[in-house]
């Protein structure tokens, strides 16, 4: 006996030979590789079946298996290694049969639905020209079922028929208005159908109460001169409407209409309406004809246009509500029927306890965080509960990031006016001009005033000061003539803390509290306990 081992334990070679198990690649006749493992380079192949003598069972099937059904497992037949033919289940559980003249481009011939066995062909079939086709009657040349393969018809005498080709009708049979009956013959309208029916074929109604009734019931009249339809209702205690329609429009690129219609104006007075609603034998509503007086749309109060009516029409793209009268108004009211807010042709009004508001966002349904009120007789209020509120009064906008505006508002509760600017604007200066006296008051109190000729006044006499002792002092005060005064003082310092005598120039005094003499007109030098004036010379500071 031959062993080999195959790493693990020794075996019979023989047996090793006779089974070969996980092969990686089989190539017969070729070389086999890692897009096609299994390859096989043959004129001819031959699967049988293993018979019952040999311990088989005679039958032979030949399984190709995929994951799922999105997968495909299919035979492809090549012409030169180029595509030309495809069976099998390809992308679903359909069996698909589909050519190519190219590889590139496939037309599929048969798809078989696996749950109805329907076989469908996407791209036609031609005719078959005899015999029976899987249960199909033999088409002639032509694809047509011959007439010897349909069953005739046999009409119905009381007990029964059977299904076949319908006689054809003879001459004059449709003018006479016939039709097929159970019988297998054709025949006029007679009794009640024939008067409800006119000659030319089920086109149009003979006007006769009786047949009319029989139809639709009272209250449906048809004027056949004028072609009128009148529809009369009955007294209903639920809501029952005379006319209940309903459709599906499923097309993206067809206009649908409803309901239309389209009158051709020969002459008509200026009140004829295209749409005339009411209640009680008054219009409500009524959509007119154009007209240079009023407008295509009319709200109407009592059938015709008068001083409590509005008229909306259209001129080009623009839509405009005429007044019939100067004093007609839309007034909009809250639920129990109060008039908050009304347009006038000329002017808008607001009730006092209402307000002017603008939304926080481009649609209106944002919430409102400016508001104008009406505060009182005369006074316009801009306010938003405590939220600060700033009015921009704009002299260029380009928008958020260019601009000059003069601001009105609140910052950290201080009050402010300022001129502003951003990207390509200017900083602009700001004027507060008076025609008469300018006054400034604190506390509802007159402090300051500037009358015309400019001077700046303390409004009551010796009441009011210019900066503090040491504090809120203003830095400098150049005065061109005289300064009058009760008291000339001039505030204690030191000689080290005097400014530079060649900066305040000459004429400049001060009173120092540590001089260490007291020499008039001599450079007065610290480090002393003399209390003395001095005087600037433009370079030294002198006593005196």
């Amino acid at each position: 006996m031959l062993l080999v081992y195959d790493g693990a334990a020794w075996g019979d070679a023989g047996r090793t030979l006779r089974e070969l198990q996980n092969l990686n690649l089989l190539g017969l006749g070729t070389t086999a590789d890692a897009n096609n493992p299994l390859s096989a380079k043959l004129n001819a192949a031959l699967f049988t079946a293993k018979s019952l003598a040999e311990g088989g069972t005679g039958d032979l099937r030949f399984t190709l298996n995929k994951s799922a059904s999105g997968n495909t497992v299919s035979q492809l037949y090549q012409d030169n290694y180029s595509g030309r033919a495809e069976t099998g289940l390809t992308g679903d559980d359909h069996f698909h049969v589909k050519v190519s003249a190219d590889g590139a481009t496939w037309k599929e011939a048969i798809n078989i639905d696996p749950a109805s066995a329907i076989a469908n062909f996407p791209n036609g079939t031609s005719g078959i020209s005899t015999g029976q086709a899987n249960g199909v009657a033999g088409l002639d040349a032509g694809g047509k079922v011959p007439l010897a393969q349909l069953s005739t018809l046999i009409g119905d005498a009381g007990a029964g028929g059977t299904k076949g080709l319908a006689p054809a009708p003879a001459a004059g049979d449709a003018a006479a208005g016939k039709f097929l009956k159970a019988d297998g013959t054709w025949a006029a309208p007679a009794g009640a159908v024939a008067a409800l029916l006119a000659a030319n074929n089920l086109s149009d109604l003979v006007d006769a109460a009786t047949a009319r009734n029989n139809l639709f019931g009272a209250g449906f009249s048809w004027d056949a001169t004028n072609k009128a339809l009148t529809l009369g209702g009955a007294t209903v205690t639920t809501s029952n409407p005379i006319v209940n329609g309903s459709q599906t429009w499923n097309a993206a690129g067809v206009v649908f209409k409803g309901l239309s219609f389209n009158a051709t104006k020969t002459a008509a007075n200026v009140l004829s309406g295209l749409i005339d609603v009411g209640f009680g034998g008054n219009t409500t509503f009524r959509v007119g004809e154009q007209s240079a007086n009023w407008g295509t749309m009319w709200l109407l109060a009592n059938g015709a246009p008068s001083a409590t009516n509005w008229a909306m029409q259209t001129g080009g793209s623009t839509l405009y509500i005429n007044a019939l009268t100067a004093d007609s108004n839309i007034v909009f009211s809250d639920g129990g029927g109060v008039g908050k807010t009304a347009i006038y042709p000329s002017y808008l009004v607001i009730g006092s306890a209402n307000f002017y508001g603008f939304s926080s966002t481009t649609s209106y349904s944002g919430a409102i965080d400016t508001a104008l009120y009406r505060d009182a007789a005369g006074v316009l209020a801009l306010r938003n509960g405590t939220a600060a509120q700033s009015l921009n009064i704009y002299n260029t906008y380009t928008d958020a990031s260019n601009y000059e505006a003069l601001q009105l508002s609140w910052s950290g509760n201080f009050a402010r006016i300022r001129t502003s600017y951003a990207g390509t604007g200017f900083s602009r200066s700001l004027i507060l001009d008076s025609a008469s006296t300018m006054y400034f008051d604190v506390g509802g109190l007159d402090k300051w005033q500037i009358p015309t000729g400019g001077h700046f006044l303390a409004s009551i006499d010796n009441s009011c000061d210019i900066g503090a002792n040491g504090a809120n002092r203003p830095r400098n005060v150049y005065i061109a003539g005289s300064l009058y005064a009760a008291i000339l003082a001039s505030a204690a310092t030191t000689v080290a803390s005097l400014p530079s005598a060649t900066t305040t120039g000459a004429g400049a005094r001060a009173f120092v509290t540590d001089a260490a003499a007291t020499t008039f007109l001599a450079a007065v030098a610290g480090g002393g306990a003399n209390k003395v004036p001095v005087v600037s010379d433009g370079t030294s500071w002198l006593i005196g």
